[in-house]
């Protein structure tokens, strides 16, 4: 039977207390088929900016894995309980068992510590709890992170993402710039999501004998996706429809001729694809890439000859920092 033990120290600050920590020890016993690194970054993410005690109160949480089922105990020294349950992953599809596995520990350690805002004498098996004011403390935050409803988990999440942009397209035009967007998983599919995103960019071109032309644009985007985690590293890939309104400007080479300006629309679908990884907590760095064509296209001229064009297929980049809500 293989073993693995790794001592998690799940520190997040509260103004409360700011210097206060959730120390975790994880086993994990005979679950070569679960990875651990999905475990403990599930575990980070639910227990880590929830549940903050002071000292160093250590919670074990335990997983043995036989076949299909996993028997989870979680020893609470802040409530002197241990809780055991038994989740059947039987039928879960493989790359969701790990997460699974980490909702339910960590659920099992939120209801171990919600139990103290109920005021029972311990039992004579129980072993003895911790000193008053950290199991105040607990049942404290219990109280304000646990609802009766299901917690938000990592299968269901928001993040905001911010960086810059580069795009291509096939009239020769290209677009830098910044976007600023928010990513949804949902809980209710585990492997879909969607995507908002807002984009400001510019770019010009200088077209010989006609002149110097220029555009500045902002693109709105909405996009549905599938994705998958390994690890510290998530993926996704996606279909979607961009739109923008584009300021069109022309600055003819000879004085004989007239600049003038537009504001015209465009708009067309676009397939993308996207990694990131996990710097710290709930830092993310996400690296994407895009591909788009134009159906409306946004068209700029100077005495009859198009200078500048939000036009034909695009190619887009992106370096995002993201940050789970």
């Amino acid at each position: 039977m293989q073993s693995a033990i790794v001592t998690l120290f799940l520190i997040a600050a509260l103004p409360a207390s700011p210097t206060s920590q959730l120390p975790l020890r994880l086993e994990m016993d005979g679950c070569a088929d679960l990875d651990q690194a999905v475990v403990k970054r599930v575990l980070t993410m639910e227990l880590g900016a929830s549940l903050v005690v002071a000292g160093g109160v250590a919670t074990t949480a335990r997983a043995q894995c036989r076949a299909s089922e996993v028997e989870v105990t979680v020893e609470d020294p802040v409530t002197g309980k241990a809780t055991t349950r038994v989740l059947d992953l039987e039928g879960q599809p493989r790359d969701l068992r790990s997460r699974l596995l980490g909702l339910a520990i960590s659920e099992a350690v939120l209801a171990s510590r919600l139990e103290l805002a109920i005021p029972l004498e311990p039992t004579s098996s129980a072993k003895a709890p911790a000193p008053p004011e950290p199991r105040r403390e607990a049942a404290d935050i219990a109280a304000r992170n646990v609802t009766p409803a299901v917690r938000g988990s990592s299968l269901n999440r928001t993040e905001i993402a911010a960086g810059p942009t580069l795009r291509w397209f096939g009239s020769g035009l290209v677009v830098k710039g910044l976007a600023a967007g928010a990513v949804h998983r949902l809980r209710s599919h585990p492997s879909v999501g969607a995507a908002l995103d807002l984009d400001g960019g510019y770019g010009d071109r200088f077209v010989t004998s006609v002149g110097r032309a220029s555009a500045a644009s902002i693109m709105l985007a909405s996009q549905l996706f599938v994705h998958t985690d390994h690890g510290p590293f998530s993926a996704m890939a996606g279909a979607g429809w961009r739109a923008g309104l584009a300021r069109l400007s022309s600055e003819p080479e000879s004085t004989l001729r007239v600049g003038r300006s537009a504001t015209v629309g465009w708009t067309g679908p676009f397939l993308a694809v996207d990694l990131s990884v996990s710097l710290w907590r709930s830092l993310f760095v996400r690296a994407g890439l895009e591909g788009g064509r134009v159906l409306i296209p946004a068209r700029g001229t100077v005495q009859g000859v198009r200078v500048i064009a939000f036009d034909g297929a695009w190619l887009g980049g992106a370096i995002l920092l993201e940050m789970k809500l």
